[in-house]
């Protein structure tokens, strides 16, 4: 076969080579890309807010992606969006469904909307219409962090301008999801669970049992308790962070946040401490007061 012949053949072999690789490599990227801009939002459907802020206020129950769970949550947004709206993370208290999040309360919650924000809550796993097992501070904290993957889906939302706060034991999840990573600007715990170490021996019967089920004894599984006790590693806690307590607390004793503030103050962290005199645990008569209080801590570190 005649030299050249050959040589235009093996060029011709070498260009179609070169067409297949790159082929395939634009087929790879694009599926990445696609990988990548997968939405974690899979379901939002509109509900109705009946009480004050209902005309000022949209709400949408949710369901989202936390990994191979399908998790339910609710979003509550300004009617008239602002560009560039900051956002609050609420998690809920509460042990199983005692603590899912109901009517009544995404209605107290509105008040975010009110003032501008876009609120976010999950149900966490095994709650309410969430897939998986329910989790006492580990998978729930998994879920919020990824609830944190929504707020780029949201049009008009601050991915730049995020907040966090939590009650009971939702304040524990706040703590929880600092220490894993969440990229907020400022949270603030009410009623929070900062210590189930003292909080195991000083807890009433049925509460010790709960523990028990979820975690063990405590004398066998202490680590797993001091993992759920910002008090064990306050360093860890690198926001600036608003406590807030019932004076006369009868479920979470106010000395554990005491012991928390000053921690943070070792630390040399951004930290305050306020307490209400109240008796309730979930300080149900000064909702208004330590809502706007939340508020204002949360304006002295967002970006105006």
């Amino acid at each position: 076969m005649d030299n050249g012949i050959v040589i235009r053949l093996v060029g011709e072999a070498m260009r179609n080579y070169l067409l297949f690789l790159l082929v395939v490599g634009f087929v790879f990227v694009t599926a990445c890309s696609d990988d990548k801009k997968a939405s974690i939002l899979v379901e939002k459907e509109p509900i109705q807010l009946t009480e004050q802020y209902s005309g000022d206020v949209e709400g949408f129950a949710i369901k989202y992606k936390s990994g191979q769970l399908t998790i339910a949550g609710y979003i509550l947004m300004p009617k008239q969006m602002k560009k560039d709206a900051p956002v609050v993370v609420f998690n809920h208290g509460g042990v199983l469904d005692s603590g899912a999040i109901t009517k009544s309360m995404l209605e107290k919650l509105a008040y975010w909307p009110s003032e501008g924000y876009i609120l976010l809550a999950s149900q966490y796993r095994g709650v309410a219409g969430s897939e998986g097992e329910f989790s006492f501070g580990d998978g729930e904290v998994t879920d919020v962090l990824n609830l944190l993957k929504v707020v780029p889906e949201i049009e008009g939302a601050d991915e730049d301008n995020i907040f966090m706060y939590g009650l009971s034991r939702g304040g524990m999840v706040t703590y929880q999801a600092i220490k894993r990573g969440a990229n907020i600007k400022a949270a603030a715990s009410v009623a929070g669970i900062s210590d189930l170490v003292s909080g195991y021996n000083q807890a009433p019967s049925s509460f010790k049992y709960f523990l028990y089920e979820r975690l063990g004894f405590l004398k066998g599984n202490l680590d797993s308790y001091k993992a759920r006790s910002a008090v064990y590693w306050a360093d860890k806690i690198d926001v600036p962070m608003l406590l807030i307590h019932a004076k006369h607390d009868p479920v979470i004793p106010i000395d554990q946040t005491k012991r928390l503030a000053k921690m943070l103050e070792a630390e040399q962290k951004q930290v305050k401490l306020r307490i209400y005199d109240s008796k309730y645990h979930t300080l149900s008569d000064q909702i208004d007061n330590y809502l706007a209080e939340v508020k204002t801590w949360f304006e002295q570190y967002g970006q105006s």
